[in-house]
């Protein structure tokens, strides 16, 4: 791979923070391809592991890595802001530390580029996920080759779940710098949201690449499996920063109907955050809440049913924190009701579950342990219990009479999919729930 001096096309942005043995890999992906001009920045966020030795020996061999290495721990929104602010490429490419790219694919995607170099944006239609040494390939949204201003949000909200992750995108530094798109400072947490979001909103055409290139690792990271006030506050943050982009005035509907249905993910997402935290973490919270009290006060006109925001508005900041994470207690534990158990279990590592086993711990509800299809989960332990693969966890189980299993994912396919794996195991429908948070009252089994 060459690279050529000021005339970067790609720049690769990979922000690092103890991604173990991944790291070789992920970097090594990117030299190897074919490329004829691009370069990888690679932002050191104080890991604790050997990734800063790895950074050095790659940026010694070749000319067009650069590593930048911060100080103390930034977070990976800075990490990805300081790749953007300091790359030199005509287009910005995100990569996951703990991800690669798949080999010999960027050679097309190169050429498609160069093809659509005018415009500010281009969306990643295909990519292929590993799970548990598996490979399967996820298409997005259309065999269009571009779509117009007046289609690209249409057909984004005709999606169950819109792409809102920054590298199944690929964006012109210019456009970013132009219009101030930057990660949301201090959130390690659904920062790709507003990120995302907003670059949606600014674009006119869109041009959709159908081949996949980029192939994501599930569970490799942990960022998805904690909970507690630093998640919380980060959430809050996502949910004030896409309010922000919403404008009344706006004369596209579609516009702020996108905008809306963005906001509702990180405002589930937050009921899982705030089970865990202590007087003095809800109080920090308040605070926050109380500087952005305008955002909430839009977001009220928006949401006039959301039980979160009706019980700030009700309470007060701090009091209607109480309350909400107190009902959610409650709304959680009763789901249990009438349930006939011994031995309980939660199905899916994620701060669902976590939340779950939060909640049931407030009322005396004792887990046994996490059930999670996927092998390669880092962690083999959590809130002190074991995380197992059901194979492995009925296996050693011989009585299988008197367990209640709750599942914590929350796509209604993924629930579907379990319920019929743990039928196989001999496991009856009434041995099994599941709990909701975008509506707890609703579940799908």
């Amino acid at each position: 791979m060459t690279s050529l001096k000021n005339k970067v096309l790609l720049s690769f942005i990979i922000p690092i923070y103890n991604p173990g043995n991944n790291l070789v890999r992920c970097i090594k992906s990117i030299q190897k391809q074919k490329l004829r001009s691009c370069e990888i920045i690679l932002v050191e966020d104080r890991s604790t592991d050997t990734s800063l030795e790895i950074c050095r020996k790659f940026e010694k061999k070749y000319k067009n890595i650069r590593l930048i290495k911060h100080e103390k721990r930034m977070g990976v929104s800075i990490s990805r802001n300081d790749g953007i602010q300091n790359s030199n490429g005509e287009f910005i490419i995100f990569v996951d530390s703990d991800d690669y790219l798949i080999e010999n694919s960027l050679l097309s995607l190169e050429k498609y580029i160069l093809k659509n170099r005018k415009n500010d944006l281009i969306f990643i239609n295909n990519y292929v996920t590993l799970r548990d040494n598996k490979f399967f390939k996820t298409e997005y949204i259309s065999k269009k080759k571009i779509l117009k201003k007046k289609d690209i949000l249409d057909v984004f909200l005709k999606e169950k779940d819109t792409p809102i992750e920054c590298w199944k995108f690929i964006y012109k530094k210019f456009f970013l710098i132009r219009n101030k798109i930057l990660f949301i400072k201090k959130v390690n947490l659904g920062e790709d949201q507003a990120f995302v979001s907003n670059a949606i909103c600014k674009v006119d055409n869109l041009p959709i690449y159908l081949k996949p290139y980029y192939c994501f690792e599930v569970g490799s990271s942990n960022l998805r499996n904690k909970t507690g006030f630093n998640p919380a506050v980060s959430l809050l943050k996502v949910i004030c920063g896409i309010s922000k982009l919403y404008n009344d005035k706006e004369k596209n509907y579609n516009i702020k109907k996108f905008l809306k249905n963005k906001i509702q993910k990180p405002l589930t997402e937050f009921k899982t955050q705030i089970i865990p935290l202590n007087n003095d973490q809800i109080n920090k919270l308040s605070q926050y809440i109380k500087k952005n009290f305008q955002t909430f006060k839009k977001l009220n006109y928006l949401f006039p049913n959301n039980n979160f925001l009706l019980s700030l508005k009700k309470y007060g900041a701090e009091k209607g924190l109480n309350k909400f994470k107190n009902n959610l207690i409650i709304k959680i534990n009763s789901l249990l009701k009438n349930k006939k158990f011994n031995d309980l279990y939660v199905f899916g590592y994620s701060f669902y579950s976590l939340a779950v086993i939060h909640a049931l711990k407030k009322k005396d509800y004792k887990v046994k342990l996490i059930l999670d299809n996927n092998s390669r989960i880092k962690k083999k332990r959590s809130l002190n219990l074991d995380i197992v693969t059901p194979k492995i966890f009925f296996k050693r189980l011989k009585d299988r009479n008197n367990l209640l299993i709750i599942i914590c994912n929350q796509s209604k396919e993924d629930v579907l999919n379990i319920c019929n794996q743990l039928k196989k195991f001999e496991i009856n429908k009434n041995q099994i729930t599941h709990i909701n948070f975008r509506n707890l009252d609703k579940r799908y089994v």
